[in-house]
């Protein structure tokens, strides 16, 4: 029941005590804006560190070369670590729980690309067709990288947009040849990337780029994917990984810098954890300042 003399009161103290209304209006609102402007810059760089993961699958794990930080079974440290085709074929047979699997070399003497009369430079990387899943790549038309382009080696190559509207211009790049320093490759798909980086490359067969480009059978690293089944079990994968490359390049398992595993899916779950930290602390803060 509404009670004009509880209301007449109210307003009359108000009135009474305008210093002290204004300024409590005003810490109250200070308190909501300051929650606000937390809980929002929270939720903004929580989405920005998502994003950045999403550009790649969440659920791979990447190893790269390194070098050896501790003696091991008479040999000093200091020795670097390199990866060849045998330690993709040894991933691809030992590690049961794979989704998607691909080795990559980078092609850095040169990065010359040109068609007719336009040339530019682009990264060029030698890859397994399970790059597509790894670096989730959309195929905007024609195809990827196939097996059949590594295992007889075919001169073939996926470009991206940008490189398409670099050299082609108008013209469709689909089946036609461009030349990756010299040496003619023909287009078979034209591709997008989420990470605006990735768009300035463009991808070959890795047996293709180690026959024309470097000579031998090495790799600079390697990537796979596992299925959502098996989540829960991605540190022990890589531990299984770190062990294989241990026994098969001679280094101790427990040397970290020999070889770098980066488990995306691990990566992933600490920063939530970490957000999820920060969002209670940004409440308690919050609520706090407006209590105060």
């Amino acid at each position: 029941m509404f009670d004009k003399e509880k209301w007449f009161e109210i307003f009359s103290t108000l009135k009474k005590n305008k210093l002290r209304t204004v300024l409590t209006s005003f810490s109250v609102a200070w308190g909501i804006f300051i929650l606000i402007i937390l809980l929002g810059s929270g939720n903004g760089l929580q989405n920005g560190v998502t994003k950045q993961f999403e550009q790649d699958a969440s659920n791979s794990i990447w190893i790269y070369r390194g070098q050896t930080s501790i003696p091991y079974r008479g040999l000093k440290p200091g020795r670097g670590i390199k990866f060849t085709n045998e330690d993709y074929e040894a991933t691809l047979s030992e590690v049961k729980e794979i989704e998607a699997i691909s080795a990559r070399l980078n092609i850095w003497q040169q990065r010359n690309l040109t068609y007719k009369n336009e040339y530019g430079t682009y990264d060029i990387i030698g890859v397994h067709p399970g790059t597509k899943q790894i670096e989730n790549v959309t195929m905007q038309s024609g195809r990827f990288i196939s097996e059949l382009d590594v295992t007889q080696n075919r001169k073939s190559v996926a470009i991206s947009y940008v490189v398409r509207d670099a050299l082609f211009k108008e013209e469709d790049p689909i089946g036609k040849y461009m030349k990756i320093n010299n040496v003619p490759f023909k287009v078979v798909g034209v591709f997008s990337d989420e990470n605006e980086r990735d768009n300035n490359r463009v991808y070959i067969p890795v047996s293709t780029s180690q026959k024309i480009f470097t000579g031998n059978n090495q790799i600079n690293n390697l990537a796979i994917t596992i299925p959502a089944s098996q989540m829960d079990q991605s540190a022990e994968i890589a531990e299984e990984l770190r062990t294989s490359f241990a026994k098969r390049h001679t280094f101790a398992v427990e040397d970290r810098r020999a070889i770098y595993v980066n488990n995306n899916l691990e990566e992933f779950k600490k920063f939530q954890n970490l957000f999820a930290g920060i969002r209670i602390f940004v409440w308690i803060i919050g609520i706090g300042t407006i209590i105060s």
